[in-house]
């Protein structure tokens, strides 16, 4: 089974066209492009010119074929089964979700202590991805913690803050005994990482927790306390407090070890 093949991994470097026909060579038995359906008609006519003119093996294809078949018919054989307790269940996923929550780098001293007068701050959630869900949450990850901690500002950023909001919250955070910063996407949205640096350059003790993608972390100085939280949810949001206020630990391993300090 693949990606999608309009990511541009594909699109850009082969076409996503060409990259149906050469996953179908390489044996692939289902192949997605999930978001452009003359994209998906393009490449299935393709395929069928690829296939009469013996460029596909015709066999391999009927290999293919029986394979989903056989998937479908297992699927539909299945049953329903009881998973437990739900109240259990939930627990369980508080458990392996609090256990994610990764420290990509943690200062000598350890996690900062928040203070008197934290700032919470970080844009709200937004469509990240083409796949991702169009609505935005209602609620935000500065108003959020600020609400766990019942103290201190939260300050609801711009997605990709301009040189003047950067400019302004710098000299907002002055007033405060920590800076914890959501970013989301910020490797992408490049402002919400010059907004990071410019807030780390004050020197005032920062945790920066990533709400998606763990690349926002690269290159941050080694007073800025990193974490990977994954996810933009009030369940992350609940799970993460308890390592911000120093009550509990970050446990969970990160697979991209380019990341890590070390590594560099």
């Amino acid at each position: 089974i693949s990606d999608c093949m309009e990511m541009d991994a594909i699109k850009k470097f082969y076409g996503t066209v060409n990259g149906v026909l050469a996953a179908m060579k390489a044996g692939v038995d289902l192949v997605f492009v999930s978001q452009t359906p003359a994209l998906a008609a393009e490449a299935m006519q393709n395929a069928r010119r690829a296939a009469e003119n013996g460029e596909l093996d015709l066999a391999e294809l009927d290999v293919s074929v029986q394979r989903l078949l056989e998937a479908k018919a297992q699927c539909a054989a299945m049953q329903p089964k009881t998973l437990g307790d739900e109240a259990a269940c939930r627990a369980r996923a508080e458990e392996v979700r609090a256990a994610s929550i990764t420290a990509v780098h943690l200062p000598q001293g350890g996690m900062p202590a928040l203070g008197d007068n934290p700032l919470f701050l970080g844009c709200a959630d937004y469509r990240s991805t083409i796949a991702s869900n169009g609505e935005s949450s209602g609620f935000t990850f500065p108003e959020e913690m600020r609400r766990h901690a019942d103290k201190g500002t939260a300050l609801v950023t711009d997605k990709d803050p301009g040189d003047a909001e950067i400019a302004e919250v710098v000299s907002q955070a002055a007033a405060h005994s920590c800076i914890v910063l959501g970013t989301y996407n910020g490797h992408i949205l490049q402002g919400q990482l010059r907004l990071a640096k410019a807030l780390a350059a004050t020197g005032l003790p920062m945790i920066l927790v990533a709400l998606r993608n763990p690349y926002d972390l690269r290159n941050m100085p080694d007073h800025v306390a990193a974490l990977a939280g994954w996810e933009y949810t009030r369940p992350l949001f609940d799970a993460l407090w308890p390592v911000l206020n120093g009550t509990a630990r970050p446990t969970g391993k990160l697979p991209l070890l380019t990341l890590t300090k070390a590594a560099k």
